[in-house]
């Protein structure tokens, strides 16, 4: 009995998952503006300047800012500016702090 639940939890969880990756194949993120942000280096007190974006994703609209490298990276909370810091200027103090 427990062995049939355990297969049958697992059957339900690769379906979902399966729904999720079709939805997002059926109806990919659509970009509905671009626009740009300035944030000022803590380190070398330069502004740079990034591009972001806004998706029609499924569930709502979301912005994403792009990083130096080309990886777009989902904003919290809409402040591009806030994760920036975090995730791309103070990526070493951040990770530090959480003791990784």
């Amino acid at each position: 009995m427990i062995k049939i639940a355990g297969l049958l939890i697992a059957v339900v969880g690769v379906g979902i998952v399966a729904y999720g990756l079709y939805l997002n194949a059926k109806h990919p993120p659509e970009v509905r503006g671009m626009d740009t942000i300035t944030v000022e280096d803590p380190k070398t007190r330069q502004v740079v300047t990034f591009r972001t974006r806004t998706l029609d994703a499924v569930g709502g609209f979301r912005r994403e800012v792009e990083l130096p490298n080309g990886t777009w990276i989902e904003c919290k909370a809409g402040d591009c500016q806030q994760t920036l810091r975090a995730k791309h200027f103070e990526l070493f103090e951040t990770l530090r702090e959480r003791g990784n």
